[in-house]
């Protein structure tokens, strides 16, 4: 595995075959740029070289919350639980969750994010079982994302 590094403007990038995809049997690659130095941008490619090699490397998803957790819920949650619980879960879904988070990216969520919405919804005046109830939808499309 080799990266190409090209000097743009004043900043160095790089770029770098990361294997195939799996579903289209196409090239991937990944590339980065706003590096000072061509050494920042050697140490940088190296070290997504390394994690490629080692298997551990991760794209950062630019998916929205919406589309994932829509997804997540209609392909994953449905299959999990009953179907009454699954159409009362649905309004929390459409109701709450997707309209507060809609334009939020997948891959930027932080705790403090999470934190604001159940403060949110606890000023409005739901119950904690509610909150929980929401909570446990967060937790595990969460979970099943990272995997």
């Amino acid at each position: 595995m080799k990266g190409y590094y090209v000097k743009r403007g004043s900043t160095w990038s790089y770029r770098l075959d990361i294997g195939k995809d799996p579903n289209t049997g196409k090239r991937r690659q990944k590339s980065k740029s706003g590096f000072r130095t061509k050494k920042e941008a050697q140490i940088a490619c190296h070290k997504v070289m390394t994690e490629v090699n080692e298997g551990i490397y991760q794209e950062v998803s630019t998916e929205n919350f919406s589309d994932y957790f829509t997804r997540w819920f209609n392909l994953h949650y449905r299959r999990e639980v009953s179907e009454t619980t699954y159409e009362s879960r649905k309004y929390t879904v459409l109701k709450h969750l997707l309209p507060y988070f809609e334009k939020k990216e997948i891959s930027s969520f932080t705790t403090f994010d999470i934190d604001c919405f159940y403060s949110e919804k606890i000023d409005e005046g739901y119950s904690p079982q509610f909150i929980r109830q929401m909570h446990s939808l967060l937790r595990r499309s969460f979970e099943q994302a990272v995997k």
